[in-house]
This record gives C-alpha cells, sequence and structure tokens, in this order.
C-alpha cells in the first residue's frame, strides 16, 4: 500500500498530462501580459530551466494575482526541488483562488502534505479530491490508499506511545557508526558492529564486531572477547546466542560462500572460539542472505532473503537445526510478517512466540517502521502490529 505513495506523482503526469492540468477552463481570464509571462514559464519549464520559469512565473503573478497557473506551476518546480513548505503555499494559494480548478491540484497538495509530516492537512486534501466527479477506479483507489496512511500516521502521531531511550555512553558509542546489536538472555553481554574508516585505504570504511560487558549497571568494552573474522572479508549483521556460546554473522563476497551475502557462525571454545563456517547452501542461496538472529531454544535461526519464492523484496524466513541432521530447508514467515515489500532485521523474543521486525510494507509512519507479531496456539504469526509513534518515524527505523 504505501508504494502507491512514492509512485503515484509520476501516475499523475502520465493520466493527465502537464499541460492539461494548466489548460482547464475558470472565469477568470488572465491579463494580456500575465498569460504571455506564464506561456513563457510553461516553455521554459518543459526544456528544464527552472529557474528562468519561475521569473515569468512571479512576473505573471505580479501582473495578475488572480491567475491560477502561475502558482500551480511555481507549486510543481518547488515540489521538484524538495521544498515542500514553498510548494504547498502555492498548491494552497491556488485553491483559494479556484476550489473548483482541478481534482489533480488536491492530490498534489495532498502528497505534498503527507510528505511533509502534515498528516491532518492531507486528510482534508485527499478528502476533498474524492468528492470529484469523474475519477476512474484506480484514480480513487490510489487516493483511497493515501487516505489510509495519512489518517494512520495523524492518529499515530495524536496518540504516542512512551518511548525514553536511554544512550548506553562514551564507552560503547564514538564518533563512529555503531549498529545491529545483539545481547544474551541475562544482559550480561552485549556485541554489535563498529564502522570506521579504513587506516590502510581514505575513503573507505571497515565493519568489525565488538563485545561489551555489563559492570553494575553500566556497558564497558571488553577487549579481544570475540573472533579475528577479518579473513572473510566484509561482514556484520550478527546475532549472538542468548547463552552466549555461539556467533552468527553475515559475510559478503567471502571465498567460501555461496551468494552475495551468506550466513555463517562461530562457536565458543573455552576462551576462543571455533573457525568460521558457512551454513551450507540450504540455508544460504545465489542472493542475499543476511541478518540472522538465534532463538532462545537453541534450534531456529530467523533471518533476512531476497531468494526466490517470497511474498516480493526481502523476506524474513527461518531455518531449524536438529543434531545429526543439521539445517532444514528455510521456511518464509507467511503473509502476516512479509509483504510485497522489504523487511528486514528480526528480532525473536526470548519467549520463541514474539517478534520484532522492520518493514516497509506495512502500514506505517514513512521508509522502514518496527513491527511486533505474535504467534498463535497453533503457532501462526498474527498480523504485524506498529510499534507506533515516536518510536517509529519518517525516517528509516531498522
Amino acid at each position: 500500500m504505501p508504494g502507491y505513495i512514492n509512485y503515484i506523482l509520476s501516475v499523475l503526469f502520465v493520466l493527465f498530462g502537464i499541460t492539461a492540468l494548466y489548460s482547464q477552463d475558470v472565469v477568470h481570464v488572465p491579463k494580456p501580459k500575465a498569460e504571455k509571462a506564464f506561456e513563457r514559464a510553461l516553455k521554459f519549464y518543459h526544456n528544464r530551466e527552472s529557474d528562468k520559469a519561475e521569473k515569468e512565473l512571479i512576473k505573471s503573478i505580479r501582473h495578475d494575482s488572480l491567475y491560477v497557473e502561475p502558482y500551480l506551476l511555481l507549486a510543481d518546480i518547488y515540489y521538484d526541488r524538495s521544498d515542500l513548505k514553498m510548494a504547498l503555499k502555492y498548491y494552497d494559494n491556488a485553491i483559494v483562488l479556484d476550489p473548483g480548478h482541478s481534482a489533480t491540484v488536491y492530490l498534489l497538495a495532498a502528497k505534498a502534505s503527507l510528505e511533509e509530516g502534515l498528516y491532518q492537512k492531507a486528510v482534508q486534501r485527499l478528502t476533498k479530491y474524492l468528492s470529484f466527479e469523474g475519477l476512474r477506479d484506480d484514480q480513487r483507489k490510489r487516493a483511497e490508499d493515501m487516505l489510509l496512511v495519512a489518517s494512520f500516521r495523524e492518529d499515530a502521531m495524536n496518540n504516542p506511545v512512551p518511548f525514553k531511550p536511554l544512550n548506553l555512553g562514551a564507552r560503547i558509542n564514538s564518533p563512529h557508526d555503531e549498529f545491529v546489536n545483539s545481547i544474551t538472555l541475562n544482559e550480561s553481554q552485549l556485541v554489535f558492529t563498529l564502522m570506521q574508516p579504513d587506516t590502510s585505504l581514505k575513503g573507505h570504511f571497515t565493519e568489525g564486531f565488538v563485545m561489551a560487558v555489563k559492570k553494575d549497571t553500566s556497558w564497558e568494552l571488553a577487549g579481544k572477547a570475540l573472533p579475528d573474522l577479518y579473513e572473510l572479508g566484509n561482514i556484520g549483521a550478527m546475532s549472538l546466542s542468548p547463552d552466549g556460546r555461539f556467533l552468527f554473522f553475515t559475510s559478503c563476497g567471502a571465498p567460501i560462500g555461496f551468494g552475495s551475502c551468506d550466513l555463517y557462525v562461530c562457536g565458543k571454545e573455552g576462551e576462543g572460539w571455533s573457525d568460521p563456517q558457512n551454513l551450507g547452501d540450504v540455508v544460504n542461496t545465489p542472493n542475499w542472505d543476511s541478518q540472522p538472529c538465534f532463538s532462545a531454544d537453541g534450534q531456529t535461526l530467523y533471518f533476512s532473503s531476497a531468494r526466490p519464492g517470497g511474498k516480493g523484496g526481502s523476506d524474513i524466513w527461518h531455518t531449524t537445526f536438529k543434531q545429526g541432521e543439521g539445517w532444514s530447508k528455510p521456511l518464509n514467515e507467511g503473509a502476516n510478517i512479509n509483504t510485497k515489500e522489504e523487511e528486514m532485521a528480526p528480532f525473536i523474543h526470548a519467549d520463541g512466540q514474539t517478534m520484532y521486525f522492520s518493514s516497509k510494507g506495512h502500514m506505517g509512519m514513512g521508509g522502514f517502521d518496527l513491527f511486533i507479531s505474535r504467534q498463535d496456539s497453533s503457532g501462526q504469526w498474527q498480523a504485524a502490529e506498529n510499534l507506533g509513534w515516536p518510536v517509529n518515524t519518517a525516517s528509516d527505523e531498522i
């Protein structure tokens, strides 16, 4: 559903054609100088000379402030520049001057409002757009989908969830990027990915795993407590098993891999770790396989993959380990988890029945949002629930 939102502007111009938007029959007859300035502006716009078009449109408005078309084209120019505030200003001016000028104006204003986070305004503009007669079924469907999204986001922001994140402090966080963390069941060990500049190659970055241990109520780095995996190249997206005995991770482009990115595992051996092992071609494919999360039962590995057979994009899958048999053929988590868009970063709760994950396809605040799903008594995942605002925002949460 949210895919319509990113797509709809390009569809509109295919459906209507830009010239048609500025050629509606209106009661107001523009003054000759204003009309000539607008015609020059339209030619500049078609030739992708927006700066010159903008100057002519401002002239046109000065000659005749009641002429609607210059406001509309100015709005489009500012939208093209991602200046949503100015785009909305001119869409609104056009609507005030001539509320019945074109249904499309309301749809364009609604899209800009939605992208700017003005959800109530988007709802109002979409409601007005849907009141116009003569809309085609596909046009109406796209607007109705946008209205559902705008209404959801307006409601979410009017009903925020409790959210007080705590920074782990300077012993863990640095000027570089820290991400994709995993914690043991007793909350005493934390592993995360650190990305920092490559000291030997300017402009490049390296990723590595770092372990921290909890001392009283604070965290501190644990030194060389993890295996050296640099021979596998670009590594990331790890999961420490809840008991701390296994480290699952992703390596991309390794010589022993089966595809672009594969899943690997190391086991604890005394104070050290075993050599990394690829999980094999039953689990890994020639496609992207990444972001593992090992369950507390010590048997099930959840991960994200772009392999064939999914719902679309990247999906969440799981494989089960059986002693003497190895890893089972991965199973897709189904339509209540996966969509035609991307699902990523599964985290399975210690109860084995609650999954947190990130998705672009379920109803959300924009980009990737965080969701939760719980299994019913038959083991089926229930409909995903958005974690709400301000946990989720218009940016990506993964």
